[in-house]
């Protein structure tokens, strides 16, 4: 991922028998108006994380380990790390570890460019059916969980913004301006096979 100066990657880290091999999601910032360092950032955002609904979304057997945050540009920009493992609280039963909540990131930018997405590990078994399909109650509470976590990044100075990949036609990063939870599972053999 390509990480221009002002900008950061941070690096959401889980671990728990939801998923066994370890599991992670990126999430680009604007850092122009942050004050701290990049372990300052690591910490902002991991307590944001454990802090918001989404602790309340995750399985119980599923734990928000540790969160990096490697700073623009790629060659030399600091990173930070700051751990502090918590787990969800959703007293569910998991579904299995290669099963996870897809999350798209939107920006106000069209085409593949203009979006990314997020696989969420710690699906439980009474949001989704045999089908697949997740529930129109759970997806809502995702999507309220999400915004309000992305509204204290911001105020915070930390912009989620979503990064592009070297081989892009697009570089510069764009601001994102919602998350959207899809109202079907997806899947990751990788975090179940390790």
């Amino acid at each position: 991922m390509l990480i221009p100066a002002l900008h950061a990657q941070a690096n959401i880290r889980f671990v728990g028998t939801a998923a066994p091999s370890g599991a992670e999601i990126t999430l680009g910032l604007n850092h122009e108006l942050y004050t701290g360092d990049a372990r300052d950032a690591a910490q902002s955002v991991l307590v944001n994380f454990q802090s918001t609904a989404i602790r309340a979304l995750i399985n119980t057997a599923l734990t928000i380990q540790m969160c990096e945050v490697k700073f623009g540009p790629n060659a030399t920009g600091q990173a930070g790390i700051y751990s502090n493992p918590l787990g969800g609280t959703a007293g569910s039963t998991a579904v299995s570890p290669a099963v996870s909540m897809l999350i798209r990131k939107q920006t106000g930018f069209g085409g593949r460019t203009g979006r990314g997405r997020m696989y969420f590990p710690g699906a439980g078994e009474p949001n989704v059916d045999a089908g697949g399909n997740v529930l129109s109650a759970h997806v809502a509470a995702w999507n309220s969980a999400l915004e309000a976590m992305r509204s204290v990044l911001i105020s915070l100075g930390l912009v989620p913004t979503l990064l592009h990949g070297a081989g892009s036609p697009v570089q510069v990063p764009m601001p994102i301006t919602s998350f959207g939870t899809d109202n079907r599972v997806a899947t990751q053999r990788r975090r179940l096979r390790g």
